[in-house]
């Protein structure tokens, strides 16, 4: 496990190591899948909101005690709402400026066909569209073949980013340094990390434009 890094974990049953970076929590009542494989949907609809959530809860609360007793549902549904409460920290004061207006422009022309949810997800994504590391999404235990894009909100503080953590900050991920032999910053030692060319075609200006709007998010 030392060797995943921090803040990773390997939720599967199988004798695979997929370690995934483990996502923030905000605004978790507009997710529609509630992991990075997909695997399971949340649908927000009514007073049974919270009920994927709480069965989620409920299921590894079981497994963490190995089955041992089962806990008062009432327990995972109260963690489901609490979970839905969460608020994610306040911005410090970013005024507007030319680069974040250009830079909205860019991420509604060129990335919400995939992260169009509220808080910036969206529906779940063929691994083989995105291109990013496939072992998760076609694991044993839990593959779906898919991964879920991820949530944007306070994503300049979300690093590392992709679904197993590997990209150090938001340049690195949308820069086309990433997908060369010669990159060096990745969590997982020297060599290029796959995936996720969106963003790496722009140029330099624009590039920074995107990233100073999704400072803002």
């Amino acid at each position: 496990m030392a060797s995943w890094g921090p803040g990773r974990a390997d939720i599967t049953e199988d004798d695979d190591e997929d370690p995934v970076a483990i996502p923030d929590l905000w605004q978790l009542r507009d997710q529609t899948a509630l992991t990075q494989a997909a695997t399971l949907r949340h649908r927000s609809i009514g007073d049974d909101a919270p009920l994927a959530l709480a069965i989620r809860q409920e299921t590894q609360i079981l497994h963490a005690n190995r089955e041992r007793s089962r806990p008062p549902r009432e327990l995972a549904w109260a963690l489901a709402m609490y979970l839905y409460s969460l608020e994610p920290p306040a911005h410090a004061t970013i005024v507007a400026d030319a680069s974040i207006t250009r830079g909205r422009t860019i991420f509604e022309r060129d990335c919400t066909s995939c992260h169009s949810d509220p808080n910036g997800a969206g529906p779940p994504i063929a691994a083989a569209d995105i291109g990013t590391d496939p072992a998760l999404a076609n694991g044993s235990s839990r593959g779906t073949g898919l991964y879920r894009p991820a949530p944007l909100t306070a994503v300049r503080d979300a690093a590392p980013y992709l679904h197993h953590g590997v990209v150090p900050t938001l340049e690195d991920l949308l820069g086309p340094a990433r997908l060369r032999p010669t990159y060096t910053r990745g969590a997982h030692g020297p060599g290029p990390i796959a995936g996720h060319s969106f963003g790496t075609e722009l140029a330099p200006s624009a590039r920074a434009d995107l990233i100073a709007y999704l400072h803002t998010r």
